[in-house]
């Protein structure tokens, strides 16, 4: 598994971050079948991306390309554990999954601001 350093995402802010996340042996070029999972770990409780996570994010397996896009303030504060698994369907060996581990902290810079006078 590949672990990243924290992401803070300044929401409604910033660019899309889109993170390349390769793996080393790509079954795909050798037109084996395989499944990209992806899940999000929030509060210590792992779960399936819903619809709504996936207005904030986007997966393209075929280039492995992580895409993270947020405009919903009421992500503020929260942090998510995204984990990217690739997994060959026919392999039988025992590292036939591979994956990326990704933290990204949501941040409204508005909650953040500080008012100077001159």
């Amino acid at each position: 598994m590949k672990t990243y350093e924290p992401f803070i995402y300044e929401i409604n802010h910033q660019a899309p971050l889109t993170l390349e996340l390769p793996f080393l042996t790509n079954v795909s070029q050798f037109g084996c079948p395989f499944t990209c999972e992806l899940s999000i770990k929030e509060r210590e409780m792992k779960r399936t991306p819903t619809a709504e996570d996936y207005k904030v994010i986007s997966f393209d397996k075929t280039a492995s390309l992580l895409k993270i896009e947020a405009t919903n303030f009421d992500l503020h504060g929260r942090t998510w554990t995204i984990e990217l698994t690739k997994r060959s369907v026919l392999s039988n060996e025992p590292e036939k999954a591979a994956s990326h581990l990704i933290v990204v902290k949501f941040k409204d810079l508005c909650y953040d601001s500080q008012l100077v006078a001159p």
